[in-house]
């Protein structure tokens, strides 16, 4: 970040060297590098079934791996504001779909792998509470009383509710704060 950087590009079959600034953006409590260049995509030539596999297991194992970063982001520093709620998910899958079934398709795996990793947190309410809850039946070898369930499922219900309002007020704040910007731009 904040840095003068040589880069060498290829164009045309010649090599170049331009030197241009990076600037940085804070990206979950880290200071990142950001340089602002704009690429032209070209499909990924057809695979062997082999290499097919490799690269979609390498990349579900990418998302799994910085799903879990921000996980470890979320709760070190409590900061939400790089996290989008129900609303912002749906407003990102419709671009998604604007911009072809390829792209949509990459969004639904990533959606799909973020579900998952979050029904085995241990919230009873979630996979990954009813496994804490057969792993401490299993050590003290008898059922827990019905009442003491209830309860914490009820606790957990609530806090996922909220979680999901606060993040959904986030979303439209931030989708508001976004067309307000652009109707201020028009009248200035």
């Amino acid at each position: 970040p904040n840095q003068m950087v040589i880069l060498t590009i290829r164009r045309n079959n010649q090599e170049q060297e331009i030197q241009t600034g990076v600037s940085s953006l804070e990206f979950m409590g880290e200071k990142i590098g950001l340089l602002a260049v704009d690429f032209e995509s070209h499909e990924m030539p057809p695979q062997s079934i082999i290499n097919s596999f490799y690269y979609g297991i390498t990349t579900t194992n990418k998302f799994i791996a910085d799903t879990f970063k921000g996980f470890k982001y979320l709760i070190s520093s409590r900061d939400t504001r790089s996290f989008s709620g129900p609303i912002a998910i749906i407003a990102v899958m419709a671009q998604g779909a604007g911009q072809g079934i390829k792209i949509l398709l990459i969004l639904l795996a990533l959606i799909s792998v973020n579900l998952a990793i979050l029904n085995l947190i241990p919230l009873p309410i979630l996979d990954g509470g009813q496994i804490v809850f057969t792993t401490i039946e299993a050590i003290i070898g008898r059922d827990l009383p019905i009442k003491i369930r209830e309860y914490i499922a009820i606790v957990s219900w609530i806090f996922i509710l909220i979680l999901i309002l606060y993040l959904s007020a986030q979303d439209i704040y931030r989708i508001a704060g976004t067309y307000i910007d652009k109707i201020r731009s028009l009248f200035q």
